[in-house]
Parts: C-alpha cells; structure tokens; sequence
C-alpha cells in the first residue's frame, strides 16, 4: 500500500486581485470644486491594482456658516472649517467675528494653532486683513505669525523712540539747544547706530552743528 499525496505549490500574490477602496478629503470654498470631487475616482495599470478614492467633500453645501460664538466655542475644528469654506462669502465677516472670540477663550495650543491656520489660509485677501484686525484685539491670547510681527514691530520702535528721547533728554542737559527740525529729525530717525553716534558726539559737542554734522 502505498500513500501518495498532490502535490502542493506556494502562490505568491504580488497584486490585490479585489479593487481597494480608500477615501479621502476635499476642502474647498467653491460649489464647482465641490461638484467635482463629488464623484469616484480610479486609479490604477489595469493589473489588479485597482485604486479607487472616493473623497470626503467639504464645502459651501454641506459645512454651515459658523456665526454664534457659542457654537463656535464648542467646536472650534468645525469653526476653523467654517471660515476656510466660507473665506469667499458675504457672511465671512460674521464669521470670523464669531470664530475671533471662540478662539480667544480656547485653551493652549489648540487656539493658536487653528488662529495660525486660519490666516495662512486667508493669507493677503480682504478676509485675511479682517482676521489680522481682529487678531490684534487679543494680544494677550493670540501669538501667531500676525501678533508676533506686530509685537517685534512695536518692542523696535519702543526701543528707538526711547533712545530718541534718551539722546533729546542728554542734549539738553548739556545745554545744548536742538531747533525743531533737528529733533523731528531725531523722532523720526529709525536707524539704532545712527541714533548711537549721535549720542557718543553729544558728550564733546558745543552745538547741534557738532552732533548732526555728517
């Protein structure tokens, strides 16, 4: 008696025989982008590596205008959302108002991650102008790229002016008499070694002439 078995073999599937779907998603402000994304797309050489995406379509028809703070509070995501969907509408403007406030009573970091977010995606459009005026109404809270520009910008000329009047205030002290014209000129001077030489001159100088000579 003899036993006898069939023979086996290893299949190797380098392919996926059945077609893959995925997903993914689309944010868009216009209603024809949104149109366009709306369907399946296929992908793939015709080899069993079938690939077909079917996006998860956000835009002006199904994502609502935020416009209450409250609720723009409780789901500052879906606020965020809101303004980008929305960036090219009427409404923006109430949204964003309502989103400004949301954010500056949302905790660290999130808030100043989505207010980062929200201007790079408005970026230098009259939307993203409204947004860096808002911004600026809660400097204590809001630290993105916009408050930071503007907090650098205003520590700069806090420092100059200062040191304008530090270089006035030394000038008189020695006696010195400045026309009026020489101390605009001084005010307005947004040059720190400038303002630093004219400073080093008043110390040996007997007039104005000696300080501002070129």
């Amino acid at each position: 008696m003899s036993n006898s078995s069939a023979p086996t073999s290893a299949r190797s599937n380098r392919w996926n025989a059945e077609p893959t779907a995925s997903s993914a998603s689309v944010i868009t402000a216009t209603l024809a982008c949104e149109r366009w994304a709306a369907g399946a797309f296929d992908f793939g050489m015709g080899f069993g590596d079938q690939l077909t995406v079917r996006p998860l379509v956000l835009g002006p028809s199904n994502v609502k205008p935020i416009t209450d703070v409250g609720v723009a509070r409780a789901d500052p995501v879906y606020a965020a959302l809101s303004v980008i969907v929305h960036r090219d509408r009427r409404v923006i403007g109430a949204i964003l108002e309502a989103v400004s406030e949301a954010l500056s009573k949302s905790p660290a970091p999130d808030g100043i991650v989505l207010t980062d977010y929200i201007e790079l995606v408005l970026g230098k459009t009259p939307s993203g102008d409204l947004w860096r005026k808002l911004m600026a109404l809660h400097p204590d809270v809001f630290q993105g790229p916009t408050m930071r520009g503007i907090i650098d910008k205003a520590t700069a000329e806090a420092k100059l002016t200062g040191q304008a009047d530090f270089l006035l205030t030394a000038i008189r002290m020695r006696g010195i008499e400045v026309s009026e014209t020489q101390g605009e000129q001084v005010r307005a001077c947004t040059d720190e070694q400038q303002l630093e030489q004219w400073l080093a001159r008043v110390f040996d100088a007997t007039s104005a002439a000696d300080i501002f000579a070129d």
